[in-house]
C-alpha cells in the first residue's frame, strides 16, 4: 500500500461501481461543494447517471465544481444522465405520499441503457431540521428499499451542526459508511475533522484543510518545516485512501503535547501488514514521522494515524 506525492491528475478518475449508502456529515457549504461536485462531475465522466436531491443553493455551488471537473453539465441534463431535484420540494413530496414516483422517474432515467448512478441526497437534512426525526429514519430505510431496485450509490448529507447527535446511532446503522465528524465537538481541544468522497482531487484537498488548521492555531505550527511535514503526511495518507481503499475517507488533524496527529479514517480493509516501499508514500511518512501505524475499525474499514514532533501545548 504506497503512493508517490500524487497530485490530483495522476490519479485516474474513480468510476461509480461501488454499490453503497453513505452518510457525509459536512462543515460548510463551500466544503459540501467542494467534496461533492468533484464527486459527482467525476462520475458523469467516467459515464455514470448522476442524481442530486439538494438545495437551491447547493445545487448552484455543486453545479460549478462539476463543470470544473470537466463535466458537461447541461448535455448530461439533456441526456438524462444528471437530474437536479429540489430537496424541499422532495421533502414536502415524501411527506404527502409521493417521494416514490419523483424519485423513480429521475433514478429511471439516470440507470437507462445499464448505467450505474450516483445519487446525492439532503432531504433527511431537512426533516431532521424541522424536527421530523422518525420520518429521517423512515426515508433512510425507503433508500435502501430502493437500492434493491436500481443500480446506484447513494450519499446522503447533514451539515454537522443539524448532526443527528440524539439519534446518530440509529441514522449511521441505516447507512454502510460514515464519512465526516457525527457530531461537531467545539470543547474537545484543538482538532479539526473533516470528511471527503472519493475523487481525484480530494487528496489535494486534503492538504490544504490540513494546512489550514494549522494556519488556524497558528504559533509554530502555523508554517515552516513542521507544517510542510504534515502536507507531506496528509497528502499520502489521503492518496493511499483513493488509490487503493478507493474509498471515500475522514481526516482528523489534532494538536497534543509535543505532537501533530494526522489519522485518515477509509472503508478499505486493512489486510496484511501495510508495505513501505523505498521513496513512496508510507515511506515518505515513516520519514518524516516520529511514529505511524494502522488498525482495522469495529464496523469495516481501518484507520491510519501519523504523529510528528512537534511544541508542546
Amino acid at each position: 500500500m504506497s503512493a508517490g506525492m500524487a497530485q490530483p491528475g495522476e490519479i485516474a478518475p474513480v468510476t461509480a461501481d461501488r454499490r453503497g449508502h453513505a452518510v457525509f456529515f459536512y462543515g460548510h457549504d463551500d466544503e459540501l461543494a467542494d467534496s461533492l461536485g468533484s464527486y459527482l462531475g467525476e462520475a458523469l465522466e467516467s459515464g455514470a447517471g448522476v442524481v442530486l436531491a439538494a438545495t437551491a443553493a447547493h445545487r448552484a455551488g455543486c453545479e460549478r465544481r462539476m463543470a470544473a471537473a470537466g463535466a458537461d453539465v447541461a448535455a448530461a441534463a439533456a441526456s438524462g444522465a444528471y437530474a437536479a431535484l429540489d430537496a424541499s420540494a422532495l421533502m414536502h413530496s415524501f411527506l404527502a405520499g409521493g417521494f416514490d414516483q419523483l424519485i423513480g422517474d429521475a433514478l429511471r432515467r439516470a440507470t437507462a441503457a445499464g448505467r450505474p448512478a450516483v445519487v446525492y441526497g439532503e432531504v433527511v437534512a431537512l426533516l431532521w431540521e424541522a424536527g421530523l426525526v422518525s420520518a429521517v429514519l423512515e426515508l433512510e430505510s425507503r433508500w435502501n428499499e430502493l437500492g434493491r431496485s436500481y443500480p446506484f450509490s447513494l450519499v446522503c448529507g447533514y451539515p454537522v451542526q443539524h448532526a443527528p447527535a440524539a439519534a446518530a446511532g440509529a441514522v449511521c446503522r441505516l447507512h454502510s459508511s460514515v464519512i465526516g465528524p457525527v457530531i461537531a465537538s467545539p470543547g474537545a481541544g484543538p482538532q479539526a475533522v473533516r470528511g471527503f468522497l472519493v475523487a481525484r482531487g480530494a487528496p489535494r484537498a486534503a492538504r490544504h484543510f490540513v494546512a489550514g488548521a494549522l494556519r488556524q492555531w497558528g504559533g509554530p505550527w502555523a508554517a515552516g518545516p513542521l507544517a510542510v511535514d504534515v502536507a507531506i503526511v496528509a497528502t499520502e495518507l489521503a492518496s493511499n485512501a483513493v488509490l487503493h481503499a478507493r474509498s471515500d475517507f475522514t481526516v482528523t488533524v489534532a494538536r497534543r503535547p509535543g505532537a501533530i496527529r494526522i489519522a485518515v479514517r477509509d472503508g478499505g480493509p486493512l489486510g496484511a501488514p501495510l508495505a513501505v516501499a523505498a521513496g513512496h508514500g508510507l515511506d515518505l511518512v515513516s520519514a518524516v514521522a516520529a511514529r505511524w501505524g494502522a488498525r482495522p475499525l469495529a464496523a469495516e474499514g481501518k484507520l491510519v494515524w501519523a504523529e510528528l514532533a512537534a511544541p508542546g501545548g
